[in-house]
């Protein structure tokens, strides 16, 4: 694609898409304005990822990669054209979703924000050397450097100049001597003391030797300065660029290498790379870079490396300094302190000149990551432990500083994770990328950024069949009179998320209590849980929600429940534990993905296929042909096709096209072979089962008891669009943790479990939130115990216990504001979500 192309894309004022057909979608045409903040909608599964991502992310990516070379296409991974008839005026698409999958394990919050590379460049330009033996300042010099400290220190003064050619290594140089001599030189400080080249004692061979060969004394003035200029060549030539200054018995060092003198330690050059610990330039050898002594788990477990002190650096990645820290000690500090470090430092003349360019840069990204209330990040923090919401605030901050425009950007949920205080501040940022002439496409289900949006796409009316249509695309101005829009009735409060009638709210009896707990943030603190209730955690991000529930009461409650011995966690600790005897189990639903491969699917996982593959095993037709149960699983050999090993597709490699997965040749996709295809309940086929919605699956099986249930437990979590035999590798974080609510729905008995959840609402409609909270009240009727880390109000609301964290993030966190029932919320001044959700004073309080 070239230039003049490019630009008439870039100037056209709208983008159309004509005929898109990617999964659910029904061949949807709409126009799109550029330079807007848009918000696409509506219930889960309704297609929303379908558009944003999977049709017009893909197509914007596939027509720059296109714009490219043959021979350039090669070497990058192509995309396939989305299911789409034809897509008109759409610019270079930048996709920042939640996905940790995208970065290696050791990747960081200052790797991904590019504030580390940054970092890298300034400490290899004017990082201030420090030996690793003795911690002493050691810098290099050149011959024109030396002499200008020369004629400033000891002008009008007699100095020796010598040559070091000998450093503390054994034998008695009688060779070096005698060449020296023959050279026309006539003195060398051996060992300490000066003696004449014809006249040295006999070294002992044995020991280890300084020796320093005279090259002239001279007295420092104008007139001398060229025979100063002419020795300091010749000693840094003799010495490999070492020179050593005299003058009344005190040495002066110079070296055109970074070398101690003191500990006879060199010091290499440094490259951007002797300070990253993906290089082996920067690793500790000893941990290889992960900064604790155990492999098993190298965040939580395990001893801190003794000699890397847990940063992962070598000695000399920690000898170099900028304003007196270390990288190290640079990555440690929280955002908003660093920001207030290099806003603070001084900068001498010649650190200026190099530091100009960089600087602007880290202090850029810093101030974007204050303004996304994230200043209690550090930068040294892996990815693998922030929520899908700050990882995408993270990826938000790099493309701040790339500073382009004419871009469409693609964001995911990105009020995840942050509190309602928080999100006016992302918005800004959003509206500042808008106004630098790009585009914002954000799927969202969150009131406050689709009231903020300037243009509006509700997709629905339902999800899977019953979605993929338009049912509001136009200016949000007008969205209050979109009658056919579910998310308009929410949004303009004729429908509201509540409470079913039949739940009531329980006055708590039983506590799980833990005492004393530290971690992270956290610093002794004293936390109540009610058994057999809803309890929310709350609080701004970073407050230490996950450090109390996840990394703290968790395994905690994990150990106590398998009558376990203390489990080693070098990061946590705690006093009292009470009322812990009251609880038999402790799960932790997160939204991980289910299953180990891509042959894993919600059939398998909720453990429906197994009753599948028993109906079709009793069969008349399978008992005629001897199949077993065994026969109709894809997973081992037998029924499954052979040709794909029960995947449905082959993965073709296409050189410089994307490698294209095609359904299997031989089975045509349906994972089965043909004879297994034979056998069939009401006309289908098992494939043909698998490819039912939950919501076709039920109407099939609903005078089946065994499979209508499981089945049923999709469908109350408001899963019912999905397939059950789709890829588990094709579920949203928010699709996977609602299939294990119904695992743990499918359980025979939920007495006495707690169930902990982070952020369920993620992805989910209010629509959805409602069915969501219809699971919650199921398991707790059946005796369980939920509590959930959400920020979500209508979430909040509907709690029987509040537990609120702050009152910042970070270093300004980790103390416990608040913990009651959600009507003494509003009563606690420190607490920002008292002040911003005030209406939770009118909330019916729990029975005496």
């Amino acid at each position: 694609m070239n230039t003049e192309l490019w630009y008439h894309l870039y100037t056209m004022q709208e983008i159309e898409i004509i005929g898109a057909r990617k999964h659910n979608l029904k061949n949807i045409s709409l126009k799109i304005p550029k330079r807007q903040l848009i918000t696409i909608t509506g219930v889960s599964g309704s297609g929303k990822s379908s558009l944003a991502f999977d049709t017009l992310f893909q197509e914007g990516q596939r027509k720059y990669l296109e714009s490219l070379s043959i021979y350039a296409r090669q070497y990058i991974k192509s995309l396939e054209k989305p299911d789409v008839q034809a897509i008109k005026g759409i610019s270079p698409t930048i996709s920042i979703d939640q996905k940790h999958s995208s970065f290696y394990y050791n990747s960081t919050v200052g790797t991904i924000s590019e504030i580390s590379q940054y970092l890298r460049l300034l400490y290899a330009k004017i990082g201030e050397a420090h030996c690793p033996g003795c911690g002493k300042k050691i810098e290099k010099y050149s011959p024109q450097t030396v002499m200008d400290y020369i004629f400033e220190t000891f002008s009008d003064k007699s100095i020796h100049i010598l040559a070091p050619v000998v450093k503390n290594r054994k034998g008695n140089y009688k060779a070096l001597f005698d060449r020296y001599t023959k050279r026309g030189f006539l003195k060398a400080l051996v060992d300490g003391e000066v003696h004449y080249l014809d006249d040295l004692p006999v070294l002992d061979r044995n020991r280890p030797h300084y020796i320093a060969v005279l090259i002239d004394a001279v007295r420092v003035t104008p007139e001398n300065r060229q025979q100063v200029e002419e020795s300091l060549s010749l000693a840094a030539f003799e010495s490999n660029g070492e020179i050593i200054i005299m003058h009344d018995k005190e040495e002066y060092f110079f070296s055109n290498k970074l070398y101690c003198p003191t500990c006879n330690i060199s010091i290499k050059e440094p490259q951007p790379a002797s300070f990253s610990l993906n290089s082996p330039a920067a690793v500790c050898p000893h941990c290889s870079g992960r900064g604790v002594e155990s492999e098993d788990d190298e965040n939580d477990s395990g001893d801190i490396c003794r000699h890397c002190g847990g940063s992962g650096y070598n000695e000399e990645a920690l000898s170099f300094y900028f304003k007196g820290k270390n990288i190290h000690e640079l990555g440690e500090m929280e955002a908003a302190d660093l920001l207030d470090f290099f806003k603070g430092a001084r900068l001498t003349k010649s650190e200026e000149k190099i530091a100009a360019p960089l600087i602007p840069h880290i202090t850029g990204r810093l101030e974007a990551f204050t303004r996304l209330n994230m200043g209690y990040i550090s930068l040294n923090r892996k990815i693998n432990t922030l929520s899908g919401g700050e990882l995408q605030r993270a990826r938000l901050v790099s493309q701040i500083g790339f500073g382009l425009s004419g871009i469409i950007y693609i964001l995911d949920e990105p009020s995840i994770g942050m509190h309602m205080s928080e999100q006016a501040n992302l918005v800004n940022i959003l509206k500042k990328l808008k106004e630098k002439d790009n585009t914002i496409i954000v799927v969202e289900h969150d009131a406050y950024t689709i009231q903020a949006s300037d243009y509006v796409i509700d997709l629905g009316p339902g999800s899977g069949e019953n979605g993929g249509n338009i049912s509001y695309a136009g200016w949000y101005r007008d969205f209050g009179d979109a009658r056919d829009s579910l998310t308009s009735d929410y949004i303009f409060k004729r429908k509201t998320v509540g409470i079913d009638k039949t739940y009531t709210r329980s006055s708590p009896e039983t506590f799980a209590a833990i005492s004393g707990i530290s971690i992270n943030n956290i610093q002794n603190a004293n936390v109540k849980i009610p058994l057999n209730a809803l309890t929310v955690v709350t609080g701004v991000s970073g407050s230490g929600k996950s450090s109390l529930i996840i990394d703290a009461f968790y395994p905690i409650v994990k150990m106590w429940a398998a009558s376990a011995p203390p489990f080693k966690n070098r990061r946590l600790a705690y006093g009292e534990v009470s009322g812990l005897e009251n609880v038999s189990r402790v799960s932790m639903v997160n939204q991980t993905a289910i299953g180990k491969n891509a042959r894993s699917c919600p059939a398998t996982y909720v453990g429906l296929l197994p009753f599948i593959r028993q109906l079709f095993s009793g069969l008349t037709e399978s008992k005629i042909r001897g199949y077993g149960a065994g026969r109709f699983s894809f997973n081992t050999g037998g029924g499954r096709c052979e040709a794909c090993r029960g995947l449905g597709y082959k993965k073709l490699e296409m050189s410089f096209l994307p490698d294209l997965e095609v359904p299997c040749p031989v089975c045509a996709g349906k994972r089965y072979n043909s004879e297994t295809l034979l056998v069939k309940y009401s006309g289908l086929s098992i494939a043909d089962v698998l490819e039912l919605t939950a919501d076709e699956a039920y109407r099939l099986f609903r005078n089946i008891p065994m499979l209508s249930r499981k089945i049923k437990m999709l469908l109350d979590v408001g899963l019912g669009y999905l397939q059950l035999g789709q890829s588990s590798v094709t579920l949203s974080g928010g699709e996977s943790q609602r299939i294990k609510l119904c695992k743990e729905l499918s359980r025979t008995s939920a007495k006495s479990t707690v169930y902990l959840l982070d952020e369920p609402t993620v992805g989910l409609h209010f629509a959805d939130i409602q069915k969501l909270l219809e699971v919650f009240h199921a398991l707790i009727a059946r005796g369980a115990t939920v509590v959930v880390i959400e920020h979500n109000m209508e979430i909040i609301k509907a709690a029987d216990y509040i537990i609120d964290m702050g009152p910042g993030g970070g270093r300004n966190g980790g103390k416990i504001l608040y913990q009651g029932p959600p009507a003494g919320l509003s009563k606690v001044k420190e607490s920002v979500t008292g002040v911003w959700g005030g209406f939770l004073k009118n909330a019916p309080p729990c029975p005496p």
